[in-house]
């Protein structure tokens, strides 16, 4: 992939996520992307993942709006 962007990763229990209308892209590690349909089950599957890499915060959007993850 020639316009490969990495982010430095401020903190370890915490993932970037990008909400589209058809599908969510999350990163935990600032450079590896996982993609998921916009659909209930994804979104179960997303939590679940997230919660199997110790993740506590969130951060979306270009606002830059912290989410806990935690509950």
């Amino acid at each position: 992939m020639s316009n490969l962007v990495s982010f430095e990763q401020h903190n370890a229990c915490a993932a970037a996520i990008d909400i589209g209308s058809k599908k969510i892209f999350v990163s935990c590690d600032g450079i590896t992307v996982k993609s998921y349909d916009t659909f209930t089950f994804s979104y179960r599957k997303c939590i679940e993942d997230l919660r199997s890499q110790q993740v506590k915060k969130c951060m979306y959007g270009g606002y830059r709006r912290l989410l806990d993850c935690a509950a």
